[in-house]
């Protein structure tokens, strides 16, 4: 009789790390690993260097060998052009499955829900098929059909808790004026910086002068680390007609209007969600001499980070988001986000 062979989770960690160098796990760590990482797989890998796996788990060895293959499959036929990306993916997935016993997607792309019955996690995937011969067999995301933890009223509940928050932001940013939002989480973003090394260059003219901008917003990982408390966040944008590209004056309305909407939504916002935090297009010039760096800011409920300068691209945010980012000639398109966590 063959005895599958077992792991404990601190042994199946130690084979995950022996997959690369300390070099490439620093260079992972710097965000410059030499292969293409999501965020979502990175932000995963990181965990596991920090991670104290339970001593007492013991996973089969096989099932990790076979899921390890099936992926490998997988990724072949989904991701044929870029091989070299695909041991990051089977690494993050074989750590969600195995030793974080999570999920092996992040909460935006599946819109799981999580309750915690007797302080345990169960996971609920909405859109898990109902088959046993996909990936899904591996995931802690239970399917409907096994969905017997819960009571009904529990998964609506659950289920309306998930999107009311979500749904109320972005009535709140339509109801003032803003055009379009999109749903994204903190492990979607990607902290440039080369985009702050843009600031820096300060072509705009408002680096070192305003609360709103680098230097004053913090330091790259300062930002980073501001966004990862939040459990969601919403991009947002309007587009204005300006014809001429060469018309300062209505390139500046439009701005002006914008930085209104951002208000009109932001009062409303702060009033249902006072931890949220909101970012917006350019700079700010509320006032005519900032006070920075003497004197605090005489309106921080009126003052909106620069989204450029948190490091971020906005064309991508547009596109993880969903939502456009150019709406045709004659016309300019602002952007601006908000984080918050979900009540």
């Amino acid at each position: 009789m063959e005895v599958t062979r077992k792991l404990t989770r601190e042994e199946l960690k130690l084979k995950i790390l022996a997959t690369y160098s300390d070099e490439e796990w620093e260079m992972l760590r710097r965000d410059e690993f030499p292969v293409p990482v999501s965020a979502f797989n990175r932000k995963t890998l990181l965990r596991l260097l920090e991670a104290i796996p339970d001593p007492d788990a013991e996973i089969p060895e096989d099932a990790v060998s076979k899921m390890s293959g099936e992926l490998k499959a997988y990724l072949t036929n989904y991701m044929p052009d870029h091989p070299d990306a695909h041991l990051p993916v089977i690494l993050s997935c074989v750590s969600l499955a195995f030793i974080f016993s999570e999920p092996l997607h992040a909460a935006h792309q599946t819109k799981w829900i999580v309750q915690f019955p007797e302080d345990k996690a169960v996971y609920y995937c909405p859109s898990r098929e109902e088959t046993t011969d996909s990936l899904c067999r591996y995931c802690v995301c239970r399917k409907m059909s096994e969905w017997n933890a819960l009571t009904a009223e529990q998964t609506a509940a659950a289920q309306q808790q998930a999107g009311s928050s979500a749904a109320r932001i972005r009535e709140l940013l339509l109801k003032n004026g803003l055009l379009e939002s999109g749903i994204l989480h903190p492990s979607d973003l990607v902290f440039y910086p080369e985009v702050r090394s843009l600031c820096k260059q300060n072509k705009c003219g408002r680096y070192q002068t305003t609360w709103a901008c680098p230097p004053a917003v913090g330091t790259l990982e300062e930002c980073r680390n501001r966004c990862m408390k939040y459990e969601e966040l919403q991009v947002f944008s309007k587009a204005f007609p300006v014809t001429d590209p060469f018309d300062f004056d209505a390139f500046q309305n439009a701005m002006h209007e914008f930085k209104e909407n951002v208000q009109c939504a932001a009062d409303p916002i702060r009033v249902e969600f006072p931890e949220a935090l909101i970012l917006s297009n350019e700079s700010c010039d509320r006032c005519q001499k900032c006070t920075w760096p003497d004197s605090p800011c005489r309106f921080p409920g009126k003052c909106f980070h620069s989204i450029e300068g948190y490091g971020f691209l906005v064309s991508e945010l547009a596109k993880k988001a969903g939502i456009r980012y150019l709406h045709g000639s004659g016309s300019v398109t602002f952007f601006g986000a908000v984080f918050y966590n979900r009540h």
